[in-house]
Parts: structure tokens; C-alpha cells; sequence
């Protein structure tokens, strides 16, 4: 931003910041409702943004960015990791151990079972 390079600046802040944010928060609103045995409002359109969110949320990929960046730039200056790393490498490992453990079958067959005990109990 400070270069003057706008454009750049706000694909990384939504590539690297609001898209793993927005990942994280949908994965919650979906999950925390059937912990509680019940069934979130919206939850197609919750599930719809979860596809549409993840290719835009590619923490995988400028992690490697990263570390490429950090070995090439090693030889001309000094780099020291500050907080800044290390909660982006905790934000990556946070959302890869989310998604891999998130089933769409196991998921929606949650919610199916919810639906037909709602149906019985009525």
C-alpha cells in the first residue's frame, strides 16, 4: 500500500486476511448449531459459501510464498520472524486442520438425522 500499489494491497488483504476469516466463521455458524443438536438457519447458503470461499482463502500457497521470500531475501538483509509469522503459520495450520477434518457427507448426514428426530418429536 505504502508503494502505491492499491490493487495488490487489497488482493493480498482478501486473499490472506477476510477470506480465511470468512472460512473460519462459516465453518463455526455450520458446526456449532449441530454440536448443539440443532440446525443453523441458511445453512445451504452457509455451505454454498464454504465452496466458493475456499479458493480464494489460499494460505497453503503464500505460506510457500513466504518461505521462498524469506530464503531469498536471507542473503541480502536480515530477516527476523516476528509475531507477524508465526500467527500467520498458526492461522494456516488452524484452517488446514479445519477443512481436513470437515466432511460434506458426515455433515450432511448430521443434518439429516436432525431433520428426521424433528420430525418424529413432532
Amino acid at each position: 500500500m505504502d508503494d502505491g500499489i492499491h490493487s495488490i494491497a487489497i488482493l493480498v488483504l482478501i486473499t490472506t486476511f477476510l477470506m480465511p476469516a470468512l472460512e473460519i466463521f462459516i465453518l463455526i455458524y455450520l458446526l456449532a448449531p449441530l454440536i448443539l443438536g440443532r440446525i443453523s438457519p441458511g445453512l445451504s447458503v452457509g455451505f454454498r459459501l464454504i465452496c466458493l470461499v475456499k479458493p480464494w482463502a489460499m494460505i497453503e500457497v503464500f505460506m510457500i510464498g513466504l518461505i521462498v521470500t524469506i530464503t531469498k531475501l536471507n542473503a541480502l538483509a536480515s530477516v527476523s520472524p516476528g509475531i507477524g509469522l508465526i500467527s500467520f503459520v498458526l492461522l494456516m495450520l488452524s484452517i488446514t486442520v479445519a477443512i481436513s477434518n470437515f466432511d460434506a457427507h458426515t455433515f450432511w448426514r448430521q443434518v439429516g438425522l436432525l431433520q428426521k428426530n424433528r420430525l418424529k418429536a413432532t
